[in-house]
């Protein structure tokens, strides 16, 4: 099985001695093991530990290009993003070489890394359109030289002196793939006991649909089915708005005119109200997709002009969050977030809009922005002071001169107070 192996080159030196002993712990660099679909991206997070004061460091890595294509490696949310020193990115390929060279002019003592542990960077791939259910290793490599011998993972203490880092490989585990790249997914919420939530049920999808079937099961008989509202939703414009239940179980049938069928896009098919038994405990229920009475799937049937094809989208399940108070005043407390934290974009990939969710545990200057794949910032969406709670954002794919953005991948940055975090996603039009 053939392998690729590529170097991410933080500092050039004409000489480097032979590795030193570390006088202290043992400096780490460590891949971050990661899941993802055929044909789609997936991203693999690159850490690095190190207990003394650095002033570069170089990765040698290899991976299974059957499996894996390289697409980019990005500092965005790294220890070293925000270094002042230019960095420059040089591409080799050769016979399943690649080279990515990134080189910092360390001159003053501001340029060293100082001790510390977290993000390097991270790997973009683009997975192989392979069948599915497989496991592919990221794993130390050596980068073979006609003079001087072979190159490896090594930090540098001084400019004389190298370390070489515990090195632990990752894995990047290829679902099966799913029919297609539509997608439902239900959202997650939080209720108290003796009190009603609305759950609802995102959709996104490419062509014209004429039915949507949505059939889930809910974990937990504290949930207790209310209604389904379609007011506002894009199930709305359905002429036939159905919902069927047995026990824990429910299908949502959504007949569509087809001369007015559900177009193209994203958005809420339906809200589903649940009351929650007022003995509930504190528990975690799980929405998830069944085949209803072992007959009717979730599933998509598209226009009879489309063929009249019937498939089964990509799921992702929902959780209502059963939180009990201690009493009337400590509600508020009880429901708010305990962390800083960013939520992956629904859906991903998207078009024409995705929503963006974030947590604060305090209220913070908030700074939420979209980068392109060279890092250039391409629209603002956030930039207030927020208070504590779950917040959302719709970004509508454009930039901040309204100007549509085009196809490919992007990051979104959120910084609030000290709280510092990236993501990815796909733009597909």
């Amino acid at each position: 099985m053939r392998t690729a192996k590529f170097t991410l080159l933080l500092i050039l030196l004409p000489m480097l001695a032979s590795a030193i002993t570390d006088p202290g712990e043992v400096d780490t660099l460590r891949i971050e093991s990661s899941t993802g679909l055929p044909g789609r991206t997936c991203t693999v997070p690159v850490y690095f530990y190190n207990d003394e004061t650095l002033y570069g460091l170089e990765v040698v890595m290899e991976y299974q290009p059957e499996y894996l294509a390289l697409d980019s490696f990005s500092l965005v949310g790294g220890r070293i993003e925000n270094y002042e020193s230019p960095f420059t990115l040089s591409f080799i390929d050769s016979a399943n070489l690649m080279d990515f060279s990134f080189m910092p002019n360390f001159i003053t003592s501001d340029d060293s890394i100082p001790p510390g542990n977290g993000l390097l960077g991270t790997l973009h791939f683009t997975i192989q359109p392979v069948a599915g259910d497989v496991t592919t290793t990221i794993n130390s490599g050596s980068w073979p030289q006609v003079i001087g011998g072979n190159r490896s993972t090594i930090f540098i203490a001084e400019q004389t002196q190298s370390i070489t880092p515990y090195f632990s490989s990752g894995e990047v585990y290829i679902q099966e793939a799913p029919p297609s790249i539509d997608s439902i997914w239900v959202e997650e919420v939080t209720g108290i006991p003796g009190q009603s939530v609305v759950v609802n049920v995102f959709a996104y999808n490419q062509e014209d649909i004429k039915a949507a079937y949505l059939a889930l099961h809910y974990s937990s008989t504290d949930l207790l089915y209310n209604t389904t509202i379609y007011n506002g939703t894009r199930g709305d414009i359905a002429f036939t708005k159905q919902t069927s239940l047995n026990d824990q179980s429910m299908l949502i049938s959504l007949i569509f005119d087809d001369a007015a069928p559900l177009t193209g896009g994203s958005g809420s098919l339906a809200k589903i109200v649940f009351d929650i038994h007022a003995e509930a405990a504190d528990d975690t229920v799980v929405i998830d997709s069944i085949t209803y009475l072992g007959v009717q799937p979730t599933q998509f049937i598209l226009t009879d002009d489309l063929g009249a094809l019937t498939f089964t989208p990509y799921f992702t399940p929902g959780r209502v969050e059963i939180k009990s108070p201690t009493d009337v005043d400590n509600i508020t407390a009880e429901v708010l977030p305990i962390q800083f934290a960013l939520g992956q974009n629904v859906p991903n990939p998207f078009n024409p809009a995705t929503r963006i969710s974030f947590d604060l545990p305090q209220a913070s200057d908030v700074q939420l922005n979209v980068f392109n794949i060279l890092g250039q910032k391409v629209r603002t969406l956030v930039n207030d002071f927020m208070p504590a709670g779950t917040h959302e954002v719709i970004f509508d794919g454009k930039g901040d001169q309204n100007q549509p953005l085009a196809s490919g991948v992007y990051f979104y940055r959120i910084k609030a107070g000290e709280f510092r975090q990236s993501l990815k996603m796909t733009l597909m039009k």
